[in-house]
């Protein structure tokens, strides 16, 4: 992780929407190594998938870029 980041990113959380502050905090774990990082994500890799009320499928997947085609 980049703990320096962690000052900037709690600065803004109140007053910025949720979607916001994610996206920050992704781009401020981008910023660690690149192999940490890549540890990392593969740990994390997922699927989920669930039917929505309407009775859609839904699905949503994570992983490292590499790999994916």
């Amino acid at each position: 992780m980049v703990p320096d980041e962690e000052a900037s990113l709690l600065e803004g959380a109140g007053t910025k929407s949720f979607s916001d502050v994610r996206e920050e905090c992704l781009r401020a774990k981008a910023k660690c190594n690149p192999d940490d990082r890549h540890k990392r994500i593969r740990a994390e890799r997922r699927l989920t998938q669930h039917k929505d009320s309407e009775g859609a499928w839904k699905a949503f997947v994570r992983g490292p870029v590499e790999g994916a085609s």
